[in-house]
């Protein structure tokens, strides 16, 4: 019997408009992220708080983007676009009631109200392509992994694969042994850098890596000829890696690149 899967993921797309250039004192994410809690608290206060304090992925953001970019650290005067992803219904509920039901038109970005001038929903279901035997992967925003409770700051497939793999509800641990014997970097492009980020008025810091890697896998395997494309194509909306409902962990796949 062939093996069959199917996902649904619930977006929303943000245009805001800003009068003035903004500096932020950290990272974009964490503002991306209090934003969508404030809306999801219009809602259901108590569902907000229970979703903000658990352990469990409950959905994933990006960074603002200007200029078809991510902007860690500051905006430009004029629009700035920021999405929301979930694979999960009632998270997508408390985000779309909040602004359709109590009519909301703007967010609190640094104590100033900034006016939300766009707002789509939609929703997608995974659809897996082919993928060859390399490929890249570009970490675009901070990305980290974690084993045995230890901070992972490197791009490391097994891991990658296994995360991604619990949130398909494939076994994870099965994942992990696949893309252990069948995954591996072959080549750093344009190198990899740390990037440490302080969250807003805490004395919490987060840590992650970006760049570049080359991706090779081992042979083509029956079993895994439709699981891995659909994970990678699920990584495209949640992101990889730990801190993804504040922009960590997005990456994009690309043909691969050799070191110049």
């Amino acid at each position: 019997m062939s093996w069959v899967f199917h996902m649904r993921i619930y977006g929303a797309y943000f245009r805001i408009s800003l009068d003035k250039e903004l500096k932020l004192p950290t990272f974009s994410g964490y503002y991306v992220r209090a934003l969508i809690f404030s809306l999801m608290r219009i809602s259901d206060p108590g569902k907000s708080i229970e979703i903000h304090s658990s352990d469990e992925y409950s959905f994933s953001t990006t960074p603002f983007i200007q200029d078809n970019a991510f902007r860690f650290r500051y905006l430009n005067p004029g629009d700035a676009l920021f999405y929301f992803y979930t694979p999960k219904k009632d998270v997508f509920d408390l985000l779309t009631e909040a602004l359709i039901s109590h009519a909301v038109d703007h967010f609190l970005l640094k104590e100033k109200p900034i006016p939300i001038i766009e707002f789509r929903m939609f929703n997608l279901d995974l659809e897996p392509s082919h993928v060859p035997l390399s490929f890249k992967l570009d970490f675009m925003t901070p990305t980290y992994f974690k084993r045995a409770g230890n901070i992972i700051l490197y791009p490391d497939p097994p891991l990658m694969i296994q995360n991604l793999a619990k949130l398909a509800g494939m076994d994870p641990e099965d994942a992990f042994r696949w893309a252990l014997f069948n995954m591996r970097v072959s080549g750093f492009p344009k190198g990899i850098k740390t990037v440490v980020f302080r969250e807003p008025k805490s004395s919490v810091f987060h840590i992650g890596f970006l760049g570049s890697v080359n991706i090779s896998l081992k042979e083509d395997d029956p079993d895994w000829s439709g699981k891995l494309p659909i994970l990678l194509e699920l990584a495209k909306y949640l992101g990889v890696g730990g801190d993804r409902s504040m922009g960590f962990g997005r990456i994009l796949i690309r043909e691969p690149e050799e070191r110049s």
